[in-house]
């Protein structure tokens, strides 16, 4: 019998020992910067702007007042729940770490999400980047504050509440227990500080009796729901018959870190010429977001600003045409863009291009024949009054063509030829003749000319120098090659043409 209750004890200390190990490890499985990891965490790994902490405020202010006010508890499981899927009820408590994680939970499995998206989307706490406090009650809570300095900064009462600011979490309770910040009487109220809204947030926000002139905090009692409280309420008995009774301040916790203003960021590029630097127009871009969408962006000026308009990520953006006389380049490079920041890695770096070159090509041809005509000179220059010092004077071949010449594209894309003298017989052409260039091409001008031609008169007589009519003669070049037949007239005259 004796061995039977041995035998019976072991096997409840071994079942409490098992259960002590479930609860442990149901306790370490939230791993969103909750106990395990917050005394790593620092405040430059949060991403928090103020826009998040309204919207995410507005959407539990309002949800809790439908699902009236009971033990939350979400926050102590594994993963977030939608909240406008979650039934459950909301304390003080949980009005607060909610609204702070879901403010906080910026990236679920390493993307951006709007405070929208957050609040839709369930997941669990470990592949989030949100700060999860534990629910189970304001002490809790206060002592979970308490052991992350390098995240809150604790200021114990008296409090100057006209200091109060966006974020600061102030713990509260009883008039006769402020003093004694860590008693369950000043431990009986979690509330989060707002501050002064603007008339455009509250266009959304939709605080009842709204003034732009009061600073707001927001709070859940089993009385009064969830709600938008005057600060002004602080330090003060809640005028119910006790002094002793309302939201008298024994801890404030204040964050470390400065929110951002807006969710969304932007960027700023500049586009210059790598040789001189002056600014150029005209280059366009694809900008692919961290979802894999492209937006085109056309360079107006040589200065891109955007607005606050693209969600926190990693952008690529990769130039797809140059400004005009200048080389493409390809290169993707990566933008990172963060919360009310304007990154101004390429402003302050600009995008350079190099001009683009052309070529140039002069033919001279014999315009009646089209044979190559070798020798001819010309200059060419990218100005029309050929100065000196940039003028190239180049001759023609044994084919009748200069080599081809190089020109920036960035100094112009117009080239003035003229030609500058020509091999016997011909004559020169004092035409100058303009080319445009097209980028990485070799764009030809051609010159034709005539041989200078002589004239030759005849005249045929006879012995007594009397005319003679029908006298024919040939006409034949160097080469004794007949080039006309002369006929006399009646007066003994024949001309060439």
């Amino acid at each position: 019998m004796k061995r039977l209750k041995t035998g019976f004890l072991v096997a409840i200390c071994l079942l409490s020992l098992l259960i002590a190990i479930f609860l442990a490890n149901r306790t370490a499985d939230v791993h969103a910067y909750t106990a395990a990891q917050r005394s790593e965490l620092q405040p430059t790994d949060i991403a928090l702007s103020r826009e998040r902490i309204l919207r995410s405020a507005k959407a539990h202010i309002d949800r809790a007042n439908e699902t009236g006010y009971s033990a939350n508890n979400v926050l102590k499981g594994t993963e977030y729940l939608p909240l406008a899927t979650s039934n459950r009820g909301f304390m003080c408590v949980d009005l607060v770490t909610h609204v702070l994680y879901t403010a906080t939970a910026s990236k679920i499995n390493g993307r951006y999400h709007s405070i929208a998206k957050t609040l839709a989307t369930r997941h669990a706490f470990a592949d989030s980047n949100g700060i999860v406090f534990d629910t189970s009650g304001v002490g809790v809570l206060r002592q979970q504050l308490t052991a992350l300095p390098q995240l809150y900064t604790r200021y114990l009462a008296p409090i100057d509440i006209s200091q109060l600011r966006l974020g600061d979490i102030v713990i509260s309770g009883d008039k006769d227990s402020a003093l004694s910040p860590t008693s369950n009487g000043a431990n009986k109220h979690a509330t989060l500080v707002i501050g002064k809204v603007t008339p455009e947030e509250n266009e959304y926000l939709k605080i009842p009796n709204y003034n732009p002139n009061t600073s707001y905090f927001i709070s859940m009692s089993s009385m009064s729901g969830a709600r938008w409280v005057s600060t002004n309420w602080y330090d003060r008995d809640w005028n119910m018959g006790d002094p002793n009774k309302g939201y008298f301040i024994s801890n404030l916790f204040r964050m470390r870190w400065e929110p951002s203003q807006q969710d969304y960021g932007g960027f700023r590029i500049k586009k210059v010429d790598a040789t001189t630097g002056a600014g150029l127009t005209g280059a366009e871009f694809n900008l692919r977001d961290p979802k894999g969408e492209v937006k085109k962006i056309v360079m107006t000026s040589s200065e891109y600003v955007s607005g606050l308009e693209y969600e926190p990520g990693i952008y690529t953006l990769t130039e797809t045409k140059a400004p005009e006389g200048y080389t493409l380049d390809p290169t993707p490079r990566t933008i990172e863009i963060e919360m009310d920041k304007i990154n101004s890695v390429y402003w302050d770096e600009p995008i350079a291009n190099a001009p683009s070159d052309g070529f140039v090509r002069v033919t001279k041809r014999d315009a009646v024949t089209g044979e190559n005509v070798a020798g001819a000179v010309f200059d060419l220059s990218q100005s029309s009054t050929f100065p000196a010092g940039s003028t190239i004077r180049l001759t023609t071949r044994a084919d009748g063509t200069t080599v081809p010449q190089r020109f920036g594209i960035g100094a112009g894309t117009t080239v003035y030829v003229r030609e500058v003298s020509v091999p016997a017989p011909y004559l020169r052409d004092p035409t100058v003749k303009q080319v445009t260039l097209i980028p990485n091409q070799t764009v030809g001008v051609t010159f034709e000319n005539h041989r200078a031609r002589g004239h030759i008169e005849l005249t045929k007589q006879g012995t007594n120098n009397t005319p003679v009519q029908g006298a024919v003669f040939e006409v034949r070049n160097s080469a004794n090659a007949l080039v006309a037949t002369l006929t006399t007239d009646a007066l003994g005259k024949a001309e060439t043409g």
